[in-house]
Formats: C-alpha cells, sequence, structure tokens
C-alpha cells in the first residue's frame, strides 16, 4: 500500500523489546543512542517507579510523557518526539484509556487522492485502511486514510520489538482487524444540528503486548520498519518541565457538560492555577485545499473532510494546523465563558537552564513562522507545538473549554438557521433514519435474516450486509485475476458462483458486500452460522487483494464474522448539510507570513489595537504571554 508505513501485519511478535530511556537528574545533555554504555534490554530498569522530575511539579505522577526521541533521531523515522512511559505498565494493560480515561478519536479521511500521489507531511501520520476494514466501507470509490492522534500519531512505529500494538475498542485480539467504538452522542439528523459535525468513532487504544519499564519509549506495530529498537544504548535526558510535557498529570476524557457540545470533552484532574500549561500538542501543517473530498458521480456529498473541524486556522490564511497529541481533539468550545487558550510552545526556560537538545529533537522551531504558508505545508516532522493554557483557576472535574473564535460562532449559528429551515421540510426517510449502529444496539441479540425473511421484514434501505474473508494464497497478487490452480480447486454451484468453506483457523481480514442466503445452528459452537454470497468487486481503490475477481458462495460463515453496515455514502458525516469549520486561533497568533499576500497589508491588525505584550515586536517574535 502507498499510505505510510502503519499497515496491521499478521507477523508474530519477535523478541522483547527493552528500549529504556535513563532519567539523570543531574545532566540534561542529550547524548548519542551509540554512545558507550548500556543497551535497551540489557540495562538495569530504574530505581524509582515513576519518572524523576527535578521541579517537583508532576510530584513523581507521571505516566506518560512526551520527549525527544533516541530512535526517531538515529532511525529517520520522524522528528523530535516520542512518547514515554513514567511508570510500569503490565502487558495487557490499554495505555490511553489506563491514563487518560478514553482512547483516541478517529478521523478517516475520505476520498483525497492527494494523501497518496503527493508527500504532504499528513501523509506521515496516517494508518492504511486496511487496519479498521469497516471504514472505508462508507466511501468505497477511492481509497480512504485513518488519522489517528497521541500514540499513534507520535510514537516511532516497527514490525520487531515493538511494545504497543493497536487494540481498538471491540478488538478480537486473535485476529488482525480492529474497530473504533462508535457512538453518536445521542444526536439525530432530524433534530441535532450537530448531527454528523464531530467523529462518532473513538475510544482507538493501544495495548502493552509486554511489560514495560518505567522511561521506555512507546514503539507501535507496523508493517513497513523493521529496525531493532533493542539494539538502542539508553538516552539520557533530563525530564524536568522545561524538556518533557507530561500528558496524563492534568486531564482525562468524559463525557462533555458543555452547552451545545454532544460526545466527549477534556476534564481537569486536580486543580490548575491560571496559565498553567494543561497540555501540549506537536501541529502538522495542512493546506486548507487539502480539505476537499472527491465527489463520487452518483452519490453528491459534503465536499469537506470531517478533519476539518479538527483543524486550527485563521480566516485569511490557506494554512491549517492539526493537532496530533494525545486527547487535545476532544477540546470543546464556549465563546462567552472559556477557561483556557491556545499559545505558542516555547523552549525558553530550557535553554536558559542549559539545555542542549539537537535542533531536529526540540518541540518548536519559532522561525517557521517567517516561512511563507505554501512552503511550510511542504515541511516534514513536528516544527511547530502549542500549548493549552489556563486562563483563569480550573477547579478538580471542571471541563476545559476554548473559544473557537468568532468566525466559528457566527457560521455555527448561521447552520443552526439553515438546519432549522431544513427540519420544515423533513421526509419520513429523514425521520425514521437509523444508523447502523443505533440498529445494531436495538437488535444485537436477534439473528440475521436471510434473503427470503427480508422479503417479508425487511431492513432499512440505508443498511447492507458485509462479510469478512480470507484471500488465499494462490489467487492472484493484484485486482482482477484468479490463478488457474485454484480456479479448478472451486466447485460451481450451478449459479454462476464459486463455492468454498469457511474456515475457522484463517484470520479473514476482508470485508466485502455479501448477502445471506442461509442460516442453521452451528455443531461446534452456539454462534449461527450462514450460507452467504459475495459478488465479484474489482476496485483500484481498495485494497487489491481484496478484490474479488468472481462470484463466491461460502458456507459455514459465523454470526461473528458478519456486519451490518451502513450503505456508501449515507452515513451523518457524508451528509452535505452538516457544519465544517475550522477552529479559530486568537488574532496575533498566526504571524504575517503565513496570511495570503494580497491580504497581509490590508488585514494587518493596528498596533494600538492589540495591546501591550504585541507592541513593537518583530513579526517573527512571540508575545511572552503567548509562549509561557
Amino acid at each position: 500500500m502507498i499510505v505510510r508505513r502503519r499497515s496491521s501485519s499478521s507477523s508474530m511478535i519477535a523478541t522483547v523489546m527493552v528500549s529504556l530511556l535513563t532519567i539523570l537528574s543531574t545532566s540534561a545533555t542529550a547524548h548519542s543512542p551509540h554512545d558507550e554504555g548500556c543497551k535497551g534490554g540489557t540495562c538495569p530498569i530504574p530505581s524509582s517507579s515513576s519518572v524523576n522530575n527535578p521541579s517537583g511539579k508532576n510530584n513523581g505522577s507521571c505516566g506518560l510523557w512526551m520527549g525527544p526521541s533516541p530512535i526517531k533521531n538515529a532511525e529517520e523515522h520522524g522528528f523530535g518526539l516520542g512518547i514515554f512511559t513514567g511508570k510500569a505498565i503490565a502487558a495487557g494493560t490499554p495505555i490511553e484509556s489506563n491514563f487518560l480515561g478514553h482512547g483516541e478519536i478517529l478521523l478517516p479521511i475520505f476520498g483525497n487522492e492527494d494523501v497518496y500521489n503527493k508527500h504532504p507531511p499528513l501523509r506521515e501520520y496516517v494508518w492504511e485502511e486496511d487496519n479498521m476494514p469497516e471504514v472505508p466501507v462508507e466511501y468505497p470509490d477511492f481509497q480512504t486514510a485513518l488519522f489517528i492522534p497521541g500514540i499513534a500519531a507520535l510514537a516511532p512505529c516497527t514490525s520487531q520489538n515493538y511494545n504497543v500494538q493497536l487494540n481498538g475498542a471491540g478488538t478480537d485480539t486473535d485476529k488482525p482487524r480492529w474497530s473504533a467504538m462508535t457512538d453518536d452522542g445521542g444526536v439525530h439528523r432530524s433534530k441535532h444540528p450537530q448531527a454528523g459535525s464531530f467523529s462518532y468513532r473513538h475510544n482507538v487504544t493501544y495495548v502493552a503486548v509486554r511489560d514495560i519499564a518505567p522511561g521506555e519509549e512507546l514503539t507501535v506495530r507496523c508493517s513497513d520498519s523493521d529496525y531493532d529498537g533493542g539494539a538502542y544504548y539508553l538516552s539520557r535526558y533530563s525530564p524536568d518541565d522545561n524538556s518533557v510535557v507530561c500528558l496524563d498529570q492534568n486531564i482525562r476524557v468524559d463525557a462533555t457538560v458543555s452547552g451545545e457540545a454532544r460526545g466527549l470533552g477534556i476534564f481537569a484532574k486536580r486543580k490548575l492555577e491560571k496559565d498553567t500549561v494543561i497540555t501540549s500538542t506537536p501541529l502538522v501543517p495542512v493546506m486548507r485545499k487539502d480539505m476537499k473530498i472527491l465527489d463520487p458521480d452518483d452519490d453528491p456529498v459534503n465536499d469537506q473532510q470531517l478533519m476539518l473541524n479538527y483543524l486550527y486556522g485563521h480566516p485569511d490564511s490557506d494554512l491549517l494546523l492539526l493537532p496530533v497529541g494525545p486527547m487535545v481533539n476532544y477540546i470543546n468550545h464556549d465563546h462567552q465563558k472559556p477557561n483556557a487558550e491556545i499559545r505558542w510552545h516555547t523552549m525558553k526556560e530550557y535553554h536558559q537552564a542549559g539545555g542542549s537538545l539537537q535542533r531536529r529533537q526540540e518541540y518548536h522551531h519559532p522561525e517557521l513562522f517567517d516561512v511563507a504558508a505554501e512552503s511550510l505545508a511542504l515541511v516534514h516532522g513536528k516544527g511547530l507545538m502549542m500549548d493549552i493554557v489556563a486562563l483563569r483557576d480550573i477547579m478538580d472535574g471542571e471541563e476545559i473549554l476554548l473559544d473557537y473564535g468568532k468566525e466559528w460562532q457566527e457560521a455555527w449559528e448561521e447552520h443552526k438557521e439553515r438546519f432549522k429551515k431544513r427540519q420544515q421540510s423533513l421526509t419520513e426517510k429523514d425521520i425514521f433514519y437509523q444508523s447502523a449502529e443505533q440498529f445494531r444496539a436495538a437488535h444485537d441479540d436477534e439473528v440475521f435474516r436471510t434473503l427470503y425473511e427480508q422479503s417479508l421484514d425487511p431492513y432499512p434501505q440505508n443498511l447492507k450486509f458485509h462479510c469478512f474473508y480470507e484471500q488465499h494464497d494462490d489467487e492472484a497478487t493484484q485486482s482482477g485475476g484468479v490463478e488457474d490452480a485454484y480456479k479448478k480447486k472451486l466447485s460451481s454451484t450451478g449459479r454462476g458462483f464459486r463455492r468454498f468453506s469457511w474456515n475457522d483457523h484463517q484470520n479473514h481480514p476482508c470485508l466485502r458486500p455479501c448477502q445471506i442466503v442461509e442460516r442453521y445452528e452451528s455443531d461446534e459452537d452456539d454462534e449461527p452460522r450462514y450460507t452467504v454470497e459475495m459478488f465479484r468487486q474489482d476496485n483500484i481503490f481498495v485494497m487489491y487483494y481484496c478484490s474479488i475477481s468472481m462470484d463466491y458462495r461460502l458456507t459455514d460463515v459465523p454470526h461473528s464474522d458478519i456486519k451490518l453496515l451502513d450503505m456508501p455514502y449515507t452515513p451523518d458525516v457524508h451528509q452535505r448539510w452538516t457544519f465544517r469549520h475550522e477552529i479559530g486561533v486568537p488574532e496575533g497568533f498566526y504571524p504575517d507570513a503565513w496570511m495570503r499576500k494580497k491580504l497581509r497589508k490590508r488585514n494587518k491588525v493596528p498596533e494600538e489595537d492589540l495591546g501591550e505584550k504585541y507592541k513593537k515586536k518583530k513579526p517573527r517574535e512571540v508575545p511572552a504571554s503567548t509562549m509561557a
């Protein structure tokens, strides 16, 4: 596949990796991973059960932290940052839900060929669609990419000696496929203007595949890198508050209580004083035009990616910023009473203390403020970083809220007015619409109906059955072909189908449309079994190895390997009327170089309107209060 590295792999875990990060409070100097010393896997585990923190701010309670990655620095698998554990993690522990209360959101990127044909920075942070095969079913005419922030975006990946692997909600750990939890927050397209405006898929987590020691860098499973993390010497960084970002001490994820917001939000885990850095996130530059969706000919859809709602930007700039740090994409909006704001990250205190990180290992590079938007959007690596900072004292348990900006608020009010007008002309199809997830929740304990039973009691028209199946070794390795040897092994049913039986010992990673012909009880377990028919599907935009070059009839298919899913282009997220708008940045946050050329002078804010903190600053300088 052509999307970056992170494709599911059926290979078993090789050898155990122990890539420890030495915690030295007496030195802030970075050493080469090939300096003399003990290697990962052979070094003693730090005596403390938590990361040492000389400043005392973390009080030894930092479970996950973000800092310079020795693996990325040496292996050229990215720039700068990795995620490390400050506490021992037992094998089988879900990382995000254990430390942060919930897994990450999933943002599919539909119908965007530039992610594949070109090489924007975004390409380095997405996963192939075969990691979650239920997702591309929604948009089958074009290849789909999967963006998952946090560990999925930041951790180095390899096929050898990784210590965590993808473990989405509902995962069958014996099969190399995963699914995100689906939850629409109780919204309905006939009643709620929020429908389709936030990700219904979330709680994507990583699970430890072995015991992980305090200080280890998290490495994830993928198929296109094969370095041995266990060959690394211990890295020597001082994890004080000036060089390391604690990820889990201040925040947790829970159901939002904020006004019109639906779904999940970020909450304070303890009292946070004014100007406290609540959390931080690296940013990936994305051009506004890259959020366009290719429109299928016969199915008009929303032409803007859902990801746009999670990007930060300025109305006079074509450059947008994608947060890739853990959990920050759950932060909700309050225009009247926000308790947090975004500011640029700074390494000022670290350098004043004598820190000497290499440039590629630093979090944030203010010199990029002088680079034009079009050029910046081609910069690979994590060169920009922002902080979420408390505007006032925030109490334990209080939801963290940002002001998304005046333009966002106005766009939302206009959207609500359009939604009210739409409600006046709703059809029965809209009023009684039921998504696949809603239908499954209401009928979870029922067997699937056969074609004959469906003729008497049909399913909703927007739902369709899909079946998992195994691609056979002797089928052609590219779309459209089946080897002659395999043809001879198949027996015709007399209806133009090729027939074979389900094999419980195969992984069955492919998911394709099917129809149910028969249902019967199994002799081996209590799960109903089915005979299904799958039809030829030859599409160069889907996983080629899952294309079907002839019609198949499968027998003995388990109930658990049949999914009733939404028909293509029918879910809320694809409807033309759904809300799309980037999150606004504060005035003065974007440098002049990022603005559209014709607007730079005309839109320059008068100095007297900026306040004292912005006066007499050169274009590339950042106000101290936004850097703290």
